[in-house]
């Protein structure tokens, strides 16, 4: 009797146990029906006509302190799916109020159901993945949220068909790697973004502009100008930001020499902003190049105007190009001094951290620099003024302070292969080569015929192995050597996240005025660089590379000397248009040679090579003609100087990386 008593009470509890949980479930079930609503009414309301903000923001909080109420009750009883909803629900209403941090956190508690026992695909943990990227996006943690987004990446990748606001996903990938200089695939994930963008879409034609505006962005910093001047001219049947469109045609034009068209286009160009100092720049900047240098003054000077009236006394990019181009209008004009004092303004504009007025004086240092490519320019430019200026008055210290400058340039150079992570850094880097290493090369060497000073010489011998070897072809090959003996594989992560880190904020940085900000980015990057520091002299210890040998990476005269011995000669060859100039160096000595060339020794060059790669053996009389006439030129010059040499060490440069030394013959054949 006492145990049927006993079982009928369980019975009874359970039965009641159920009947609490089953109201307790049908109450926040109720609630959550409820909150989801006004959810989705919300959310429905912004696509409507009659948009009515305060209404969307009164549902949103009501729909928000239903989700707060019921997610304790929920939790409680362990209902993993409705939580999930609840979590994510809430996680977008708190990112709507811009609570940022409440919202990160929601969106990994809906995030962490993955995984548990419940109903749900992958598809539904999409979107906290990418909408958790957001937030981090948004608060700069570029690294979280690329993290956040690789998974949303991952989860779509399992679909054949895209899943709702998958194109914000690639746009958003898109931008992070655009913004952290990697412009090709920056330029893959806008293009992904613009394939599967959807015509029923209600914010079509925005996504439409906004994601082929990215491309042709992604297109202009790799410098294929082409592809981008063909998608902002389709642009322009959309109707929209044609100011901005038109613009973007106008400086594609003028980088592409076409300067009428680029004129044409900047004449439809009417803005009310600070970005009509940049217009009235470019402007100026087609007259320069039209040679109609009154013209080209004129708008050089609005523009000046323009920039008191919006930025102040700040520095500021486009100010420092405005005062580059009057430089270079200044040089053309044969006012040599003021030229290069207007350069030196320039150089301050571009390097936040220097302010010497002494056209003198150059920035030893580079940390933080934020325009590296203006900067260069600006000082290449003051070094070819100070060039004009001593070819006019015959004064050395002109000449020397050209020589001077070209050193800072290059330092510079040095810095951005260093500290850069990005397509941009890669391609300057790879032009210098062509645009200013034959210049410093050549003035070296009059400084040296006209002091008979071996510094000099060495200086032209610098330049000459870093026109042979790019500072980028450099890092390769270091990289290459470091890879094979480090360690701790780890370090070569955190070297690519600073220098990715110090591009993105250089990036950001070049397009900000206001001094608050860029003092505060300034710090940032500078806490970077002492890391990156940190990393790279823990690399060096795991490598046994010393930070001597790392920063020595072109060796000096000296150094080549104690490495070879006495049978041994080094011989390096400098081409230009007009002449060949021949480094030696042995044991003992260290010399060079010019001598004048033309076009007929290319092609002597050309024509060898061709009738080399001919196996009939028919030009074979011709072969030994060209082979003594470039051993002329070649060999015979420096022959005295290199007759002990039982070897040697050639350097070639340009075409005579396709002649084969081996088959130049002497006069004795």
């Amino acid at each position: 009797m006492i145990r049927l008593i006993s079982l009928l009470t369980t019975i009874f509890l359970l039965l009641f146990s159920f009947s609490q949980n089953k109201e307790r479930f049908e109450t926040y079930n109720a609630d959550y029906t409820k909150a989801d609503l006004l959810f989705k009414k919300a959310e429905t309301l912004s696509l409507t006509a009659n948009y009515n903000e305060e209404l969307e923001e009164k549902l949103n909080k009501e729909a928000l302190n239903l989700f707060l109420t019921i997610i304790p009750a929920v939790e409680k009883n362990k209902d993993d799916s409705l939580l999930f909803h609840c979590y994510y629900k809430t996680g977008i209403l708190y990112h709507y109020f811009d609570s940022l941090s409440r919202a990160l956190d929601y969106y990994k508690k809906a995030i962490n159901q993955q995984g548990k026992n419940i109903s749900l695909a992958d598809s539904f943990f999409f979107k906290p993945y990418l909408f958790a990227g957001s937030v981090y996006y948004s608060t700069e943690k570029f690294d979280s949220s690329l993290f956040y987004y690789q998974q949303a990446n991952r989860i779509l990748n399992k679909y054949s068909t895209p899943l709702q606001e998958t194109q914000r996903l690639y746009n958003r990938l898109g931008a992070i790697y655009f913004e952290t200089g990697n412009y090709k695939q920056a330029k893959n994930y806008f293009e992904k973004a613009l394939s599967v963008l959807e015509t029923g879409n209600p914010f079509y034609k925005e996504f439409l502009f906004n994601y082929k505006n990215n491309i042709a962005s992604a297109h202009i910093k790799l410098e294929e100008y082409p592809e981008a001047f063909a998608i902002y001219q389709s642009m322009l049947r959309g109707k929209i930001n044609r100011n901005e469109i038109f613009h973007n045609l106008g400086q594609i034009s003028l980088i592409q020499d076409k300067n009428i068209d680029a004129l044409n286009y900047f004449n439809q160009v009417n803005y009310n902003d600070n970005r009509k100092q940049m217009l009235l720049n470019d402007i100026g900047h087609v007259y320069f190049n039209l040679k109609k240098y009154d013209s080209a003054n004129f708008y050089f000077a609005i523009s000046e105007i323009e920039n008191t009236k919006w930025n102040s006394n700040n520095k500021n990019n486009q100010h420092g190009i405005n005062l580059r181009y009057r430089a270079n209008l200044l040089n053309e004009e044969g006012k040599f001094e003021e030229a290069v004092s207007r350069f030196q303004l320039a150089i301050i504009q571009f390097d936040n951290d220097y302010n010497e007025n002494n056209f003198y004086k150059n920035p030893e240092s580079f940390s933080g620099v934020f325009s590296y490519i203006n900067l260069f320019k600006a000082l290449t430019g003051k070094a070819i003024a100070f060039e004009n200026w001593y070819s006019k008055t015959k004064d050395q210290k002109k000449l020397e302070a050209s020589l001077n400058t070209y050193h800072a340039a290059f330092k510079l150079a040095d810095y951005v292969e260093r500290s850069y992570n990005s397509d941009e850094a890669r391609l300057f880097l790879n032009k210098i080569k062509y645009t200013a290493h034959n210049k410093p090369i050549a003035i070296s060497l009059q400084l040296y015929e006209l002091t008979n000073d071996k510094k000099f010489l060495e200086d032209a011998y610098y330049f000459d192995q870093l026109n042979k070897a790019s500072l980028l072809s450099l890092n390769t090959e270091e990289t290459s050597v470091r890879r094979k003996s480090i360690k701790d594989s780890s370090l070569y992560q955190q070297e690519s996240f600073y220098k990715t880190s110090i591009t993105r904020l250089s990036l950001k940085a070049a397009q900000i005025s206001d001094s608050v900000q860029l003092q505060q980015l300034k710090s940032s990057i500078r806490d970077f660089e002492i890391e990156l520091g940190k990393v790279i002299e823990n690399i060096n210890v795991s490598t046994s590379l010393s930070a001597a040998h790392l920063s020595n990476r072109i060796p000096s005269v000296d150094g080549v000397k104690k490495i070879l011995d006495e049978n041994t000669a080094l011989l390096s060859y400098h081409l230009s248009e007009t002449e060949i100039v021949i480094f030696g160096i042995t044991k003992n000595s260290f010399f060079h040679y010019r001598n004048p060339i033309n076009a007929i020794f290319y092609q002597r060059i050309d024509s060898l090579r061709r009738m080399l790669n001919n196996s009939s053996g028919i030009f074979r009389n011709q072969i030994a003609v060209f082979s003594a006439e470039l051993y002329s030129y070649l060999i015979t010059p420096i022959q005295l100087k290199i007759s002990s040499a039982k070897r040697l060490v050639i350097i070639p440069d340009d075409e005579l990386h396709y002649l084969p030394f081996d088959v130049l013959i002497d006069p004795e054949k």
